[in-house]
Formats: structure tokens, sequence, C-alpha cells
């Protein structure tokens, strides 16, 4: 462009839009499902090794064989 007045305007091209992160709308059930998941694992893991206390540990920790066993037979995701 010519210049005027000792002025000079130039055309520049206007600023690249910045990328933007689109957070999907995943149901909370997605999101949660990792931290669930580790808990049922710990949960069996820990009904694993009540039932391999011996029965003085048992009784220091105020249960009897009984209900660990019965807790041992409960599913893992309860």
């Amino acid at each position: 462009m010519p210049c005027t007045n000792n002025t000079c305007s130039v055309m520049t091209a206007p600023p690249a839009p910045t990328p933007v992160w689109v957070d999907w709308p995943w149901p909370d059930w997605v999101h949660a499902a990792p931290r669930r998941i580790g808990r049922m694992i710990d949960r069996h893991r820990q009904r694993r090794m009540l039932v391999e206390l011996s029965d003085h540990l048992l009784t220091d920790i105020g249960l009897t064989r009984e209900q660990a066993l019965r807790e041992a037979e409960k599913p893992f995701w309860e």
C-alpha cells in the first residue's frame, strides 16, 4: 500500500484462533470407574488376608473366625 503523509498502513492477518480443549460430556460413572475398580480390588485383597489371620489376631481386632469367613465370602463388588 502506498504511504501517505509519512504513515503507512500495513494490512495484517487476524491472529490465529487458539485451540480449544473440548471436555467431552462423559457420564460421571466413566470418570469414577478407575477409583471404583481399585476399591473393589483392595476390598477383595483385604478379605482374603482377613481369612489368613490366626484366631488370636482375629480376637485382637474383635472378630470371630465365622465373621471373618462370612466377610470373605462376599462378592468383591459389595
